[in-house]
């Protein structure tokens, strides 16, 4: 496993705004992603990360989805 300059535990925990202030990042809600079985993902650029995110979904679900993404994006795996 890479070894990642944010600790998982802080990913996990910490306050979504801090989070996202942390790493650069930005929830973007995206119309094109309106689909059931689509949960969110990352577009990657330099100094920013973008969490594009489907429309009409709870706020707790994006929430633990950018978690989600960003713990695998830092390396992390549930092996």
């Amino acid at each position: 496993m890479q070894v990642s300059p944010l600790p998982l535990p802080r990913s996990a925990s910490a306050p979504l705004p801090e989070l996202l202030a942390s790493v650069n990042g930005e929830i973007v809600v995206l119309e094109d992603l309106d689909d059931p079985k689509r949960f969110g993902g990352i577009v990657d650029r330099p100094g920013r990360i973008l969490f594009a995110m489907p429309p009409r979904r709870p706020a707790g679900e994006r929430e633990r989805w950018v978690r989600v993404l960003l713990a695998h994006r830092e390396g992390y795996s549930r092996d």
